[in-house]
């Protein structure tokens, strides 16, 4: 699948698309690629064009060195270069975590690109209890340490079920450290100085497309009365909070059907036809 050309905010993102019908744009968390959205694009696919593509920093897309060439509104002027490029004029828009701040920031430098926001993982301002988790996994980086990454951040993203099934976090782990396409050091240390520097706290009430909100209730890394936090400032949105054993930062993975579902009911009920 094609990369696109230098865009207009400076960098080259590799994209996917799958599918057809409304646009459906899907942003993915740090230091992940958009390989990680693997189960919802079948299902998603069934019914709508699916875009998914790598951040920068990320998989195939170009990965700068410097940290301050990350934030979340650079990142955001990156999705929306892209929609430009692919002539969408709106979409269905979802972000996952880092993914979820630079969809923020998406909404509100560009609503004319955004029909529906989905927030999954999600927070608009900072704190010290959540910087001092997200200061955590740069240590590994720092060192050149991609397994002890791998491990630090498996402990704040999945659950304790998830982790402690071997068979279920060795396939994991094999799947990312094997990638050919990982993502560069400087890329995951600048993905995360994004992730720090994030606040669109005082601005989230400007956002006026539907929205919703969802949160796992064992999700340590973005608890979720960040996200319930942001819930409560966008006039009209919508909350799920994912429950049970399994309910982590990537719900999107270990409960799959639930979240395919609330997410796929909830695109249903506002397609950009009726915008």
């Amino acid at each position: 699948m094609p990369t696109t050309p230098r865009l207009s905010s400076g960098v080259a993102l590799y994209y996917e698309e799958h599918g057809s019908g409304e646009p459906l744009l899907l942003i993915m968390g740090a230091a992940a690629d958009s390989s990680l959205w693997s189960a919802q694009i079948a299902d998603y696919a069934a019914s709508y064009r699916v875009i998914a593509f790598d951040n920068r920093g990320a998989g195939r897309s170009d990965q700068p060195a410097m940290e301050s060439a990350y934030s979340t509104r650079l990142m955001a002027a990156d999705a929306a270069g892209l929609l430009d490029a692919l002539q969408v004029p709106r979409a269905h828009v979802a972000g996952l975590g880092l993914g979820s701040a630079v969809a923020q920031q998406l909404v509100l430098e560009r609503p004319d690109l955004v029909a529906t926001l989905e927030l999954h993982g999600t927070w608009g301002r900072s704190e010290a209890a959540f910087q001092y988790a997200v200061e955590s996994l740069r240590y590994p980086l720092v060192l050149g340490d991609r397994e002890g990454f791998l491990k630090t951040i498996s402990a704040w993203v999945l659950s304790p079920g998830f982790v402690n099934d071997a068979a279920q976090r060795d396939a994991l782990f094999a799947r990312i450290l094997g990638s050919p396409h990982r993502a560069s050091l400087q890329g995951m240390l600048g993905q995360l100085h994004a992730y720090l520097t994030h606040d669109a706290g005082q601005r989230l009430e400007e956002i006026r497309c539907p929205t919703l909100v969802t949160a796992g209730e064992i999700d340590l890394l973005v608890p979720q009365r960040l996200g319930h936090e942001v819930y409560a400032s966008i006039p009209g949105a919508r909350w799920h909070l994912f429950t049970g054993a399994h309910a982590s930062h990537l719900s999107c993975l270990e409960i799959t059907e639930e979240f395919n579902r609330v997410t796929l009911e909830f695109l249903e009920k506002h397609p950009i036809s009726a915008g």
